[in-house]
């Protein structure tokens, strides 16, 4: 049974997000040209950019599905509140911090765990299950970033 190509697409999008997650884990086990510092900081920026493309997903649920206007004004309004957390973990010196790595990591879980809760929308069960592997590919990078640093 064939695919349709726009099912086919956003698989292939979503596994390839995975690339930079992976890579720069890798890298920071190994001596390389680039200082950990860099490394870590390069991981924590495109974390960010993702969760913030995450966070503006929710929109889409918001409304695609048929939620009570209560549950929709949540959904749009903790979208806002989380890419606002995240901005403000961002500033300053936070990225330098050793538990960032870690914090990160459990937005993607909370990310993951708010979308399961959701399940009452109409999302594909192959999408369902792309989103459980990457998100756990995620998670198990930021896990070995963080022990790879420290």
């Amino acid at each position: 049974m064939r695919e349709a190509p726009s099912y086919r697409l956003a698989y292939l999008l979503g596994y390839a997000g995975l690339l930079p997650f992976v890579t720069i884990a890798v890298l920071l086990w190994f001596e390389s040209q680039f200082p950990s510092f860099f490394l870590l900081q390069l991981f924590h920026i495109y974390s960010i950019l993702i969760l913030v493309f995450l966070c503006g997903s929710w929109w889409g649920f918001a409304f695609a599905a048929t939620f009570s206007d209560r549950l929709r004004n949540y959904l749009l309004l903790g979208s806002n509140l989380l890419f606002l957390i995240f901005l403000g973990l961002m500033y300053g010196t936070i990225m330098q911090n050793q538990w960032f790595t870690l914090i990160l990591a459990s937005a993607y879980l909370l990310f993951y765990i708010v979308e399961r809760i959701l399940s009452g929308l109409p999302i594909d069960h192959r999408y369902r299950q792309m989103r459980l592997i990457v998100t756990l590919v995620v998670v198990l990078s930021h896990i070995s970033a963080y022990f790879a640093v420290n």
